[in-house]
Formats: C-alpha cells, structure tokens, sequence
C-alpha cells in the first residue's frame, strides 16, 4: 500500500464509462497532417506536438472530468482520490494520480495542467514513446482480443473490485460502488457529517465513482455493470466477487449534469463530509427505511420552521432537545462507531510525510470536524509545534484529540479543539525531544544550507521558490529528505535541476518501487534531451538545457548517491542522450548494468575518507591563497599601471598607421574602380564572365532589406491567407446555395452595384497591365545590358514616344484615366460580364452600403433575387400563366371547406396549468399580505380612536379643574 494514502480516511476511484460506439475511443496512430482525411480520433499535430482534435470521441469530456479531481487550494492532485479509469468494450486509460503528478512536475510541466498533459501523456505511452511506470498511465487495448464470456472490459473490472476489496479489509473497512441515477437517493444529510440513523461496524473506505460520458450508459451495460458491482447476475450467477457494502445509485439536487460538473459536485458533498454518512445509512437501514427516516426527518423540520413559537421558545426547545440526547447517550453509555473509523490501525509506526498531516488536519477542519476559524496565535502555536515534531507522532496526536472531541461532543461538554491539540504537542515534545533530521524544522534548514552552498543562477531562484521546494519535499519522510538535501550539499556546483529531479526519483521509488524509479530517470533525460520540444519557453528551455549537461564531479545526475545505494542490487543506467525509451534502438540493445565493487558500508567508509582529504585540502589551499593574495597585492598594483601606459602607447601608434594605410588605399581604389564601371557599361561582357541574373521576387512587394521584416510580412499574408480560407470553409449549406446560384449578369444587378464591380474589375485590370510592363521593361533592360538587338529596341521605343507625344498633343492637358474610370458602363459592357458569388459576398462584406441597397449581407440572396431567366417565351405568355395557376389554387383550396379542428397541444396544456398554479399561488400571497394590512390598519385605527377618546378626556379633566380652581384665586385676589 501507498505510504501518501490516508489510512484512516477514504479513497475515491472513478471509473469514467465511454459507450460502445462504432470504433469506441481510440487516438490515431500517426500524426495529423494537413493532408490527413481520414481522421476518427485525437492525433498529435505534425507542426506543433500538441494534441490536436480532442473533441473527437468525446475525450475533451474526459479530461475536463479528470482535472476535476485536482485539489482546488493547489495544483496537486486531490490526497482522498486514487485513481481515474476510463473504460470501453475495446480500450482503457488508468492513471494513477499520484505518480501521474509526480512525473508532471520531473519533467517541469505548466502550473495548470492542461489537455496536452492529459491525453498526450496517454498517447506517448500507446506509441511505445514512454514507459507506463514512469508516469503512472497504463493502457489496455482489446480491439485483437477474442470474444468470450466475460468480456475483457469486464474481467478487468471484476479484478479491480477485488482489489478495492483487499485495500478496504487491510485498513478494517468495507467497500461500496456508487452509480449516478435520476432515481437514486439524493444527498442530503441535513448539514451533519456524522450518520444519523445507523452504527456500522465496518466503516467505509474504498469509494468506486460510476460515471456516464455524453452518451450516457447504454441499457445493456448498464446492467451488467450492477451484476459486477452487487457480484450477482441476473438467474443468479456468480458476476465477480462484488464490493462488500454493494451498489447504490444516488442522485445530485439540480438534476442531470455532465461528468464533469457532476463529480465537482460529489467531491464538493464529500469535503463538507456529507456524502458518507448518507451512505452508511443508506446501507444501513435499506432503500425503504432510508426514505422513510429521511421524509421524517424533512417533516420534523419543516414543523419547527413553520410553527407559531417565537424565537427564544424554538432555540429553547432546540436546545432541550439536544440536551435530552447527548444525556440518554452518557447514562446509557451507547458505543459509537467513529471509536472504531477514526481509531489508530496497525502501522501507525511506519514513517510519515508531512504532507499526510497537513492534509489530515484540512479534512478535519474541511469535514466541520475541527472549527474552521482559528486565532492567528492559535495558528502559530501549532505551526511552531508540528514544525518540530515528527509526522507520524503528529498524526497520533491529531487522532487522539479528535477521538476526545467526539466523546465530549457525545456527552454535551464543551471541548476547545485548536488549545487541546496545541496542549498535546506541547506535551509530546516535552515529555520525548524530536530526533534529528526527522521533523520538518530540520528539512527546512537542510534546504536553506543547501540554498546558500550551491552554486545556482538567479534564474534558478524563480524556477524553484522554497515554498514549492518544500510541498515536494513534503511527499518523502522527513529523514529522507534531509539525507537528499545533505548529499546535494556535498557537491556545491550542482545546480537546483539536479536536485529536483533526484527527490522525483526518490519519490517515484518510495512510491512506485525501484522499476519505476528507474523509467522516470529515463523519462526525464529524454525530455531534457529532446531537440523538438516546442509550445514551451525557448529561453528557459535552453537554460535547463545547459544546465542538465554541466559536467559533475564524480557521478552523473541520474545515478542515486552513494548513501541511497542498496548493496549490491544493479544500477540501470539510462539510455544515451538522443534516445527516446521505449524506440527501435532501446528495444534492440541491451540496457547496461553497473555493479558497484564493494558493499555499502565500504562504499560509504571511502566515500567520508575522500570527503576529509578533500575538506583538508581546501582549508590549506586557502590559507596559502591569503598569504600569497596579500604579499603580491603590491607588486601587481606597481606592474599593472606600467603595462597600461605601454599599452597604451602601443595602441595609438597601430591606430594611427592603419587609418593612413587605409586612406591611401581608398585614394587609389577610386580611379580604378571609376574606370572599371566606365568600361563596363560600353563594352557588354562576354558569356563567360557574365554574372547570372538575380533571382526573381515579387513585383507587389519592394524590395526587403532586413530578413525579420520579410519574415513578418510572409507571417501576415499567411495569417491572412489562414483566414480566407476558414471564411471560405465555414461557410454553410444556405449560405452557398445551388450551382445555379454561383454566376449572375451584371446588366441584373443593381445600378450601384454593376458600377462598383465594374470600376474595381478595371482597377485590378490596370494593375495587371503594370505589372506586365514592367516585367517588359525588365526584359529590354536586360537584353540591353547583353547588348542583343539594340536597334530594334531603340526603334520600338522611338515609335512609342512619338505616338505618346500625338497622344499628348491631341488632348486637352487632362488626363483620361480618372475619366475612364469615373464613367458607367453601357449595358452591352455589362451584358458580357458574369459575376461571381465569391466576388459578390467579397464586395458586400467591405462595403455595407452595397447590402443596404441589396437589401441583404448574403451573395446567395442577391443572386436569387435578381437573377433573370433567360427562355424564348413571351413574357406575357408566362405571366397569364402564372395567373391561371394561381386561379386554380385558390379554386382548390375554397372548395375544401374551412371546419379545421386542432388538438390540444400537451407542452401548452401544462405550460397553461403551471402558469395557472403559479399566478393562483402569487394571488393567494397578494391576499394574504393585503389581509395582513388591512388588520394593522384597522388596529392602527383603534388604537387611534382609544387616542383621541383619551385626550378628550384630557380635556374635559383640564376645564373642570379650571372651574374648581377659579374661585379660589378670586378670594384670594
């Protein structure tokens, strides 16, 4: 087993089900061309290397499903997921994600993974291109496998059962298979993560997720898939052992999803811990009970939120409630299961990672088990405390906290988690000190020595930050990373490359086994090695390139330290640079084995005697380089400033006689040179010593004097060229139209129109006509140069100026092109000319006045609409046809009779009914919140009516106390 699984947690697989199309999901076997027709499945693309065409087969379903299962708070993939499967009648793709992301991040993939790591991955490994161990993707194809009974497909899933079957008894457990049904049980546990009808004592924890592709399952597999979950057919016979918990279909709030939003979902009920415990008690009490308990739980809370209590007298009688449990529950002293799921298994001796703590520790606090609001002190302390202790003392200190909170929570105490686990830490490394180099404290200061000792770039410093150093350090015990760390320190001029890529292996091997270690080496040298490697950073490619090659001391890169070294097992070494593992040359030659000459513990007694020479020979070396250093300080400084003058002076003096050699070199080189071109352009030169012509290049473009601008410019006529022909190629069936529809006179077309194309037509035709001119005057140039007929071409050419002089002489002084080219076409111009629907669509694309006029921005309903058929018959002739025929419709339908009767459409009926219900619904709220009002006026009134009796009262006390007292200041005065 796995040292990064959780133990006591669950592990999930999904098994992604493709459908039994006609050739199911394959990938072609070669690269896709341009020239490429015939094409079923995903390729990889000839020009780039990526994987191109994914949405064939529906495989950009499956791994957009697959990226599901990474780990929304990093780019790892998620601890509590195993595997993913994706399974058809004739193929299957299983990776295992935990090493499929470990080599993603040997061979320094993108931050996201993406598709081309998904599918192109998977295709390397079909061509033989990489090795199935080294990335953790295995496939199985049964195209050439006789049929028999079970199927391939369904032997193999029968053994994958049995083997979540064996991985749940080790851990004490059960397995269980899940189906995504619209009739299943819904998840829903009333936002509690413990169960709540049911106490099991074989826990879940092996989880195997069924999904359907965009097709869904078909009828017929779906039932044979049951058969092998529940492990029994039909008539009764025996499918495969079966899961030990069984099958059960549930079913996601929102109803049907695709694959991928569906199994976000899942993951997301099974974080917040919701979806086991509907499980064990569905299990638990069967499909009837489970629904019944479940609609009583629904109506005991339905009551509560609808009843007429106020709001002290509800959290009272909540609270009597809650108290009357947890006090029946201690008297009786009723066991729980969660003593038995979240107890310590055997094995908790083994060494842990540190990153199997602090994943256990977010799933506490993920599942609500822990509170997830944590003072900063509080989260200090325990940084500080798991920072100094070892991982697997952490993790039985993280157990036994969380089996304490579960008692007191059972019996109603209050129980402060964060406090009580500091405590326990505190305790722990109190009553026994942290070994060293065995917590992650000491790792981290092993990298930061290692930091400053080696000798890296500052590129370097950005490629590998120590956060990411210590996440992937995290996956190894923490005594083996300080051992990788400290052997990295021993060979300073090794850069950071090499050590990422040694803790990949190591943790290929302390995951994988040595086989695999040893085809990740590979792997990685011939990622490192290969010259074609495109769609990444050319920069930092050739960074990494140079880096990989650097000379080592003593060992190659790929090779394990001396300290790592098993004895006397055999070292593979990895195939020269240039060879891809797996190819023609890996399969013909024999791979090389090294066997080291002594034992381990010789190796690594030479290997200290060497490391302390070589300590005592640096530490005299520099000793002497400082006494040397400052006895020839001063002489150096004395001799440094006297070859600077000599230099000096000698350099003026060379400069001063190459600048009057070169001068007077020029001065001679001028008449010479004038006289040879003199020469040149009288007398032609003979056929031998004539220079070819220069090459021929474009008439439209000038001449380009930097490369990087023609290169440019070739990229933009290309683009532009790319998306011509897209516009051309997306276009669709309407918008082409018939073979009738292609060609249209221009004497049909709009005024505006005909006298738009006609003046472009004209245009491109004297742009033509220049090319060619100049083409001609590029031939007569260069039959002038040869010297070959000389007087014909002077004739010709004193024949066109007098004719251009008549020309001039004959006109006005303007020149006719500009009215030539503003004049409109006459009908017999327009009636030869055809125009094409290309053409028509080009012109209404550019200009949006000619669609305004046409009425429409297509070519096809411009043609259709203005298209005249030429015929021989009388116009007249065809419309008094037209007529008759439309007489005679008319005629037909009036004598049908008009009763027409139409059924009840079923969508209205209930669209009616639920519109009905719903604005009955609406109506009755209204009446009811104005019924409401009506009763807080009427109070209101009464209340002012009582008002305004009792001022009058007022009043009346007022004048009567007046009267009795006005007697009394009448005596008085």
């Amino acid at each position: 087993m796995l040292p990064g699984v959780l133990r006591d947690g669950v592990q999930l697989h999904v098994l992604y089900w493709e459908g039994d199309c006609k050739e199911s999901y394959f990938f072609e076997p070669e690269d896709v061309l341009k020239q490429t027709k015939r094409k079923d499945g995903p390729g990889r693309c000839f020009c780039c290397g990526h994987v191109a065409d994914t949405w064939r087969q529906r495989l950009d379903n499956m791994q957009s499903t697959l990226r599901m299962c990474l780990d929304p708070h990093s780019s790892m993939f998620r601890q509590d997921v195993a595997s993913f499967h994706c399974l058809s009648p004739k193929m299957r793709m299983s990776y295992s994600l935990r090493q499929f992301y470990t080599y993603l991040r040997a061979i320094n993939a993108t931050a996201t993974i993406t598709e081309d790591d998904v599918l192109g991955t998977a295709m390397a490994v079909e061509r033989s291109e990489l090795k199935a161990s080294a990335c953790g993707i295995e496939i199985q194809n049964w195209n050439a496998v006789p049929a028999s009974d079970p199927r391939p497909h369904e032997q193999w899933l029968q053994s994958k059962v049995q083997d979540m079957n064996d991985a749940a008894q080790s851990r004490g457990g059960g397995s269980i298979g899940l189906l995504l049904d619209k009739d299943g049980c819904e998840v829903s546990s009333f936002g509690t993560s413990l169960p709540m009808f049911t106490v099991t004592t074989e826990p879940i924890r092996e989880v195997l997720i069924l999904l359907g592709g965009p097709r869904g399952i078909e009828s017929e597999e779906i039932g044979r898939l049951i058969d092998i979950f529940s492990g029994t057919g039909t008539l009764g016979t025996r499918m495969g052992p079966g899961f030990t918990r069984g099958l059960m279909k549930i079913r996601l709030p929102g109803g049907l999803h695709h694959s991928c939003v569906a199994l976000n979902d899942l993951l997301s009920f099974h974080d917040k811990g919701y979806l086991i415990p509907v499980v064990e008690d569905y299990k638990g009490l069967g499909e009837e009970d489970h629904r019944a308990k479940s609609a009583a739980m629904n109506r005991a809370i339905t009551a509560w939120a609808t009843s007429s209590l106020p709001v002290q007298g509800k959290c009272e009688a909540l609270q009597r409630f809650t108290w009357k449990l947890q006090h029946s529950s201690c008297v009786d002293g009723a066991a729980s299961s969660l003593n038995q799921r979240w107890a310590v298994v055997p094995g908790d001796e083994e060494p842990a990672t540190p990153n199997e703590v602090s994943s256990y520790l977010d799933k506490l606090q993920a599942t609500g088990r822990f509170p997830r609001d944590t003072p900063w002190r509080t989260q200090w302390r325990l940084m500080m405390s798991l920072e100094a202790i070892e991982p697997s003392r952490a993790l039985k200190a993280l157990r036994a906290c969380h089996q304490r909170s579960l008692d007191a929570a059972r019996c109603g105490q209050e129980f402060h988690a964060w406090e009580e686990l500091g405590f326990d830490l505190d305790e722990a490394l109190r009553s026994l000190e942290s070994k060293k180099d065995h917590c992650p404290r000491d790792v981290r200061s092993a990298l930061l020595k290692a930091r400053e000792q080696t000798e890296q770039a500052e590129e370097e410093e950005d490629l590998f930050p120590d956060a990411d150093m210590m996440q992937l350090l995290g996956e190894l015990p923490c005594e083996q990373a300080a051992q990788l760390l400290q052997n990295h320190c021993a060979n300073p001029q090794e850069s950071m490359l090499y050590l990422i890529h040694s803790i990949a292996t190591v943790i290929m091997g302390h995951q994988g086994g040595r086989e695999a270690e040893a085809q990740l080496r590979k792997a990685i040298r011939a990622f490192l090695n290969k010259a074609e490697e495109v769609g990444r950073d050319e920069d930092a490619y050739e960074k990494l390139n140079q880096i990989s090659n650097m000379p080592r001391r003593g060992q190659r890169w790929w090779q394990l330290p001396e300290q790592l070294a098993l004895g006397d097992i055999p070292h593979t070494v990895p195939e020269p640079p240039g060879e891809l593992p797996g190819g023609s040359e890996a399969e013909t030659k024999a791979s090389k084995i090294i066997r080291p000459r002594y034992p381990a513990a010789k190796v690594g007694a030479k290997a200290a005697a060497k490391a302390t020479a070589k300590a005592t020979a640096k530490a005299t070396a520099k000793a002497t380089a400082k006494a040397t250093a400052k006895a020839a300080a001063k002489s150096s400084a004395a001799q440094a400033k006297t070859q600077a003058k000599a230099q000096a002076k000698t350099q003026a003096k060379a400069q001063a006689k190459t600048q009057a050699k070169t001068a007077l070199k020029l001065a001679k080189a001028q008449p010479k040179a004038s006289a040879k071109a003199e020469t040149k352009r009288k007398l032609p030169l003979p056929k031998k010593l004539q220079q070819p012509p220069p090459p021929k290049r474009s008439i439209w473009l000038p001449r380009l004097q930097n490369k990087e601008e023609s290169k440019a410019r070739a990229r933009i006529s290309l683009t532009k060229k790319n998306k011509k022909k897209t516009r051309m190629q997306n276009e669709r069936n309407e918008d082409i139209g018939g073979p009738e529809d292609q060609i249209i006179a221009l004497s049909s077309l709009p005024e505006p129109v005909a006298t738009r194309y006609y003046r472009m037509k004209r245009k491109m035709e004297k742009i033509r006509d220049a090319a060619l001119d100049r083409l001609e005057d590029l031939r007569r140039q260069k039959l002038i140069e040869a010297g070959i007929g000389l007087e014909q071409i002077e004739d010709t050419r004193r024949s066109g100026r007098r004719s251009s002089q008549l020309a001039l002489a004959d006109g006005d002084g303007v020149p006719h092109q500009d009215d030539e080219d503003d004049r409109i076409p006459t009908s017999s111009e327009m009636a030869t000319i055809i125009v094409n629907r290309v053409q028509l669509q080009r012109m209404l694309d550019e200009d949006p006045r000619l669609a305004e006029i046409c009425s429409s921005d297509k070519a096809v309903d411009v043609v259709r609409r203005f298209r005249v058929d030429q015929t021989g018959d009388d116009p007249f002739e065809v419309v008094a046809r037209l007529q008759a025929s439309v007489a005679e419709k008319l005629n037909a339908i009036e004598s049908i009779g008009t009763d027409l009767a139409f059924d009840e459409v079923e969508t209205l009926r209930v669209m009616s009914q639920e519109l009905h219900s719903a604005l009955t619904e609406s109506q009755k709220e209204w009446r009811a919140e104005l019924l409401s009002v009506l009763q807080l006026a009427s109070l209101l009134s009464n209340a002012l009516i009582d008002l305004t009796k009792k001022i009058e009262q007022v009043q009346l006390n007022h004048t009567e106390l007046a009267i009795r007292a006005a007697p009394l200041t009448i005596g008085k005065k």
